[in-house]
């Protein structure tokens, strides 16, 4: 499960605020009503965006490392498409130039797939950097037979601030080139990525077809997610109320 490590704490602190809100009612003890909300705060789906080329295998990369099959849906181009759970209905002004699916299937996890960047408008640039700011893990995807694609890493280059180090550069389809250039073509990404952002965002090389590379990209994703600082900071602002909730 991706994100275990978290979504362990997190579900133990939701029973925490459950049994608090128990006692708070058996000892006549008034609560706000932020308190009466409180679990509502760690609801906030695991977010996970994926940016690349048409066609370069979006869906069935995210379909395989979250396990959320949305194939089915019919994403316009060029859009900024959000799937979620049907029960986790959101309307975010910051969100209205989006295209929003909500399907079975998804809970705990949604997805923003971004379709053609390049033909983008302004408002849509300015939903997806809202999104971003709030996004766990973002995947730029490149196709082996064209890691050089000039609008994802025009991407790269242009959001990359937003999320920093959660998110990886992926070469997918690699399956279509002969393994000994899969090296190769990882040292070019590298180095055109030092270029671009000064930094080596962690890439790997993957194939959905035959599965290489898929669990070395997962144990990635999966540490990142245990380690955000973001999510922590949020369940040691939860526990603190909770904590003085009891106290009263």
């Amino acid at each position: 499960m991706l994100g275990g490590e978290y979504a362990k704490t997190r579900d133990a602190l939701i029973e925490l605020i459950r049994y608090t809100r128990v006692l708070a009612k058996r000892s006549s003890t008034p609560l706000t009503e932020g308190e009466e909300l409180l679990d509502d705060q760690l609801r906030r789906p695991l977010r996970f965006v994926v940016i690349g080329e048409d066609g370069v295998g979006k869906t069935s990369l995210v379909g395989s490392l979250t396990g959320v099959n949305y194939a089915g849906e019919s994403l316009k181009s060029p859009s900024v498409s959000i799937i979620r759970n049907l029960a986790y209905r959101v309307f975010e002004d910051a969100e209205q130039a989006c295209e929003k699916h909500y399907v079975r299937g998804v809970k705990g996890v949604e997805i923003v797939e971004v379709q053609d960047y390049g033909k983008l408008n302004d408002e849509q640039h300015a939903s997806l950097d809202y999104l971003l700011e709030r996004t766990d893990f973002l995947f730029w995807v490149f196709p082996a037979e064209n890691p050089w694609s000039a609008v994802t890493w025009e991407a790269v280059e242009a959001k990359h601030a937003k999320v920093r180090m959660r998110s990886a550069l992926v070469l997918q389809q690699s399956d279509r080139r002969e393994a000994e250039d899969i090296p190769m073509l990882l040292g070019h990404m590298r180095e055109l990525c030092q270029k671009r952002v000064d930094i080596a965002i962690p890439q790997f090389a993957l194939s959905i077809h035959d599965g290489s590379g898929l669990s070395d990209c997962l144990a990635h994703v999966n540490l990142t997610l245990n380690r955000s600082v973001d999510r922590r900071r949020e369940l040691r602002n939860v526990y603190k109320t909770t904590y003085e909730m009891l106290r009263r």
